[in-house]
């Protein structure tokens, strides 16, 4: 009895797996008899068995996808640490699907003003409706191109009641801190030649608590566990043999939730390096910022001998309370904290009474930055 044949065509249809996949199979040997006839097609004895159905090839196909996936997933790892970084995933990753707001909080931009050549001063306002005090919280404000961070290593919020902070950007990178952030050219010159009330300004709330108690909080956990879900199930379909299509095995394999660990393990690797780089980083901005808050203190130190000089106690007791608040820079450098914030509040309480004569709220003010300037010197030894 004649030997019958069927294509590749028909085979993939009989045993429900791809045409290439069997061709493949054809080309590596793994049906048996099949061979090419003079037109270079592919003839598979109707009575063949499904190659696929062997275990010894299916581990082998099933190898080479995996081998496969891998390499994909690690080709796009390193291309996304390259072209984008590790900060701004991680940024990604932290961020909320939906952001959660507070109709009891409000920020706005209030006035910029260029205090001194490439050096663009931005005021913003937070204003508390409630009766409940804000000890922490942490915004992120968009102006432009430009974002900024405002969090409680400020000021409280008391009740009913508004602060206002203030943040420079620059372009030329000097006296770099919490305070002051380096742009280009362009995004300096558009800021500033643009109407307060035509920039584009709009800011999220990352959290807010109030005396332990979470008010608000915005953060990327039902996004994380959302992608893992996910990929779990993306991984079932791939690795359960279940898809006819090989690329979109492959294609769900490097969506798995193996592949997804393995990236994250991959990016947590590169984070730790990343992290002693700024440590370094943060070192030397401590040193910035000490060296440019000795500077400032020197140039203080001479326009409070000038208002003496003249007689102008006013400008004198406003030049002592800028050389106090460039001292606690001086000793802390870019780090923040309670003693830290209190002794720049007291300085300036002081400077005021000073400045309208009354000078026994002024020596209560000394008397409370000389014990917030023994706990600086004290938190600074302990570091």
């Amino acid at each position: 009895m004649k030997q019958k044949y069927m294509t590749t065509a028909e085979a993939a249809e009989k045993w429900n797996i791809s045409q290439s996949d069997i061709s493949k199979a054809c080309r590596e040997g793994y049906v048996d008899e099949a061979f090419k006839n003079e037109k270079g097609i592919w003839q598979i004895p109707l009575n063949a068995k499904n190659p696929f159905c062997d275990s010894k090839s299916s581990k082998i196909s099933n190898k080479k996808e995996n081998i496969i996936a891998v390499g994909i997933m690690i080709t796009i790892v390193v291309i996304s640490l390259i072209t984008i970084g590790i900060d701004p995933i991680k940024q990604w990753l932290t961020e909320p699907i939906v952001w959660k707001d507070a109709d009891f909080v409000n920020v706005e931009l209030i006035n910029k003003e260029e205090v001194v050549e490439d050096n663009l001063s931005l005021q913003f306002a937070i204003e508390n409706t409630s009766e409940k005090l804000l000890d922490e919280y942490k915004f992120i404000c968009y102006v432009g191109s430009v974002s900024f961070e405002l969090s409680s290593i400020y000021d409280d919020i008391n009740a009913y009641d508004v602060i206002v902070i203030d943040k420079t950007i620059t372009t030329n990178g000097i006296g770099l801190g919490l305070d002051k952030i380096k742009v280009d050219t362009n995004t300096y010159n558009n800021i500033k030649n643009s109407d307060l009330e035509n920039l584009d300004f709009s800011y999220k709330i990352k959290n807010l608590s109030s005396k332990g108690k979470t008010l608000v909080k915005n953060n990327g956990i039902f996004k994380d566990i959302l992608i893992l879900a996910l990929s779990f199930c993306l991984g079932v379909l791939g690795f359960a043999d279940i898809i006819k299509f090989s690329w979109l095995r492959i294609l769900f394999k490097v969506c798995s939730l193996p592949a997804i660990i393995l990236m994250f393990l991959i990016m947590f690797v590169f984070a730790i390096f990343g992290s002693r780089r700024d440590s370094q980083t943060q070192s030397d901005l401590d040193n910035h910022i000490k060296r440019n808050a000795a500077q400032n203190y020197k140039r203080e130190a001479n326009l409070k001998a000038g208002s003496v000089m003249t007689g102008n106690q006013k400008e004198a007791a406003s030049s002592q309370a800028r050389m106090d608040k460039n001292m606690a820079d001086m000793i802390t450098g870019s780090k923040s904290s309670i003693a830290k914030t209190n002794y720049k509040r007291a300085a300036d309480a002081k400077a005021g009474f000073i400045r309208t004569g009354n000078q026994k709220e002024a020596a209560k003010a000394q008397a409370l930055m000389d014990r917030y300037l023994a706990d600086m010197i004290s938190e600074s030894r302990d570091e």
